[in-house]
């Protein structure tokens, strides 16, 4: 599938699907795009980047609060017109795990009031693969627990919450859960609603490496330029591991976020310091990620059928690549 160029282009995610690689090396790589992502390509009108706190608001946040994120994004579109040039937006927050199913309609509602013929790259990963990696920085860091249960972080700290009874919590109520957003066909058709099914792209992470042709027409870039981003990316997370801990608790004292000015500390940031400290604090226990036979042959048939129909009219073949199938 190839999509007509020039319209703005919306990545909404999933995180864990190499949105890091796609932001870092390559949206953040074109100088005549305008590009609004976590590594901006520079500063003034040429590179933006959307705080945790506007996010929030363009989520959760009551219509009169989310009017004022809406219009500075529809600002940011009206900039890239006049200039012609390609707007970018990535970050995979707006899917993160405390973005449910159930707020996404809304979402993709308000995306579509301030950017109306975007269209919308949704980045997948095998169920499978995709629980076990979100898992791994969970009991890692402590940061997807935003929006878990107040003992989630001290049952990780304490190794008292293993993989399997992570999943066990998800499975036990999937619709209000980070699960949900894994139904990936419905995932697609909540924005298909808004901004059409031909507007809304699906990217397999396992087919980066033969993704250049897709990525060529949706960036309006050489397909070469492309490849090269892709085959000289480093994932963040493939850094040194006091870089990466250390990065993680440098970030928790930014203050660009929305934090209100002389206010306390919320309490989302002080979460992230510390799970960005704890490995110089004490030895991280090793994470073992089992999925029992019980648990594998739940996702299977629950996201057997969605895989199924997104394939199919995606053009995808999602059963080679690893995905719950039956």
């Amino acid at each position: 599938m190839m999509l007509a160029s020039c319209a703005p282009v919306i990545h909404i995610g999933l995180p864990k699907t190499g949105t890091t690689t796609l932001q870092r090396y390559l949206f953040g790589t074109v100088p005549s795009h305008l590009n609004i992502s976590r590594y901006p390509l520079g500063r003034g009108d040429s590179g933006y980047s959307m705080s945790l706190a506007q996010i929030s608001t363009l989520i959760w946040g009551q219509e009169r609060e989310a009017e004022t994120v809406i219009q500075c994004l529809a600002e940011k579109y009206e900039l890239a017109k006049s200039t012609s040039r390609l707007l970018v937006w990535s970050d995979e927050k707006l899917t993160y795990v405390n973005a449910p199913l159930a707020v996404q309609q809304q979402l993709a509602a308000r995306l579509r009031r301030a950017v109306p013929d975007a269209r919308i790259l949704l980045t997948i990963r095998s169920q499978f693969s995709m629980l076990v990696s979100t898992y791994r920085q969970s009991a890692q860091m402590m940061y997807a627990a935003l929006g878990w249960p107040r003992d989630v972080p001290h049952r990780l700290w304490r190794r008292r919450l293993h993989f399997s009874d992570w999943l066990d919590a998800l499975i036990a109520n999937p619709d209000q859960t980070y699960l949900s957003l894994l139904d990936y066909s419905a995932l697609h058709d909540t924005y298909a609603d808004q901004f059409g099914a031909s507007n809304v792209l699906v990217l397999p992470m396992e087919r980066f490496a033969q993704s250049a042709p897709y990525l060529s027409g949706l960036l309006d870039i050489s397909e070469s330029a492309v490849t090269t981003a892709l085959q000289n990316r480093s994932n963040e997370s493939r850094r040194k591991l006091s870089s990466y801990w250390g990065g993680w608790a440098l970030e928790g004292l930014r203050v660009d976020d929305g934090w209100p000015a002389g206010g306390l500390v919320p309490q989302w940031r002080i979460r992230q310091l510390i799970g960005g400290l704890a490995p110089f604090v004490r030895r991280m226990p090793q994470v073992r990620t089992d999925m029992s036979t019980e648990q594998r042959n739940w996702l299977r048939e629950h996201f057997a059928a969605s895989n199924k129909s997104l394939a199919a009219r995606k053009d995808l073949d999602l059963e080679s690549l690893g995905y719950p199938w039956q």
